[in-house]
């Protein structure tokens, strides 16, 4: 949902913040690289750690790198929240 729902203001930010076309591919990219890389560790974070514990954190988390990528003030700022947030976005 989270991705989906970035790529629809992508175009007005984009505008807003003068991003050219690599910039805004990069921005809509970031979270599904975080995803992937998220994805391939989260198993064995969650057998070493718990599946509970994982959950509640990587939930703690993704709702404040989420959070914060609304407050973001550059492109460079917001490129790093979406990459957190998909890294967090872990698939169980």
């Amino acid at each position: 949902m989270d991705v989906a729902l970035f790529s629809y203001i992508l175009v007005s930010l984009g505008r807003d913040w003068h991003l050219n076309s690599g910039e805004m591919g990069m921005l809509g990219s970031l979270a599904l690289l975080g995803m992937a890389i998220g994805s391939a560790f989260s198993g064995s974070l969650a057998d070493r750690f718990g599946r509970r514990t994982m959950f509640i954190w990587t939930l703690l988390l993704y709702s404040i790198a989420s959070g914060l990528s609304g407050l973001a003030a550059t492109a460079g700022i917001l490129m790093l929240l979406r990459f957190l947030t998909g890294l967090l976005t872990w698939r169980w």
